[in-house]
């Protein structure tokens, strides 16, 4: 269904935010406009053109529940593409989607954070508190 408040310019703009990759990208824009869809999108079109593997691409959202529908979406995208790969290499980007840097903000620093715990002279184990213990 197209938006018919939509410029031609609006589409320009996606189409080239989808497949230009020659930055990277930030993308801000208020709830329900698409944004999900054209990270998505992105994140297919790097697969696709086989720039980065899904380990090498970091995706981040606002919500916890955005990030689960980005991932969900792309491992959904991954495995109908692999229906028809005899390569099996969208079955194994599957695969490695499932371990993907697609979190919220907060989800990637501690991420980082627990990977890197012992050079930021962290307790391996440590735990993010709650809003309501913070």
């Amino acid at each position: 269904m197209s938006d018919p408040n939509r410029k031609p310019d609006d589409e320009r703009v996606r189409q080239n935010a989808r497949s230009d990759l020659s930055a990277d990208l930030f993308l801000g824009a208020g709830a329900g406009s698409g944004k999900t869809n054209l990270l998505v999108d992105r994140y297919l079109h790097i697969l696709e053109s086989e720039r980065a593997r899904p380990g090498q691409i970091v995706a981040v959202t606002f919500t916890t529940r955005a990030a689960a529908e980005m991932r969900g979406r792309l491992r959904e995208a991954c495995r109908s593409r692999a229906a028809t790969d005899p390569t099996g290499r969208w079955q194994q980007l599957a695969r490695e989607l499932e371990l993907a840097p697609i979190d919220t903000i907060h989800g990637l620093c501690t991420r980082i954070l627990r990977e890197s715990a012992l050079a930021a002279r962290l307790d391996p184990s440590f735990r993010v508190l709650e809003d309501t213990e913070a």
